[in-house]
């Protein structure tokens, strides 16, 4: 199956969607208002099986939540880095295993926090998942 990447963005969008109070950008917005999720443009590796078989994406998703200096971003950050719970993003994107039939399989690989990250001029205590997409 080729992966088509818009579907592919658009589907992870969808699923994060699902998590309530979190505003979600399934491209990268001029400017946000945490907290907020943005699906970022996916790495790419084709033809993972023999005969233009399987393509697999690496998408990265980025969530801001506040402020670098406060004790309510770090909670909030904990939280959506959790692997269950109403506001894991694991939860939620595995929620669909083909995003709508955009792909075979989604997993969410990883959760690195990103200290002082910035979205126009903004610091945003934020967390890069890695998300791995099989079509």
């Amino acid at each position: 199956m080729a992966l088509n990447a818009s579907a592919v963005m658009d589907g992870i969008g969808v699923r994060l969607q699902t998590i309530t109070g979190l505003r979600v950008f399934d491209f990268p917005p001029d400017s946000l208002q945490p907290p907020a999720a943005i699906v970022s443009y996916p790495e790419i590796s084709y033809d993972s099986t023999l005969g233009r078989g399987v393509d697999r994406m690496t998408v990265p998703v980025y969530v801001y939540v506040g402020r670098v200096s406060d004790r309510a971003s770090r909670d909030a950050l904990t939280a959506y880095m959790a692997g269950t719970g109403a506001q894991s993003i694991k939860t939620a994107v595995e929620g669909d295993k083909t995003l709508g039939g955009a792909a075979q399989s989604v997993r969410v690989m990883s959760a690195t926090p990103v200290d002082g990250s910035e979205v126009a001029g903004q610091p945003f205590v934020a967390v890069r998942f890695d998300i791995d997409v099989v079509g």
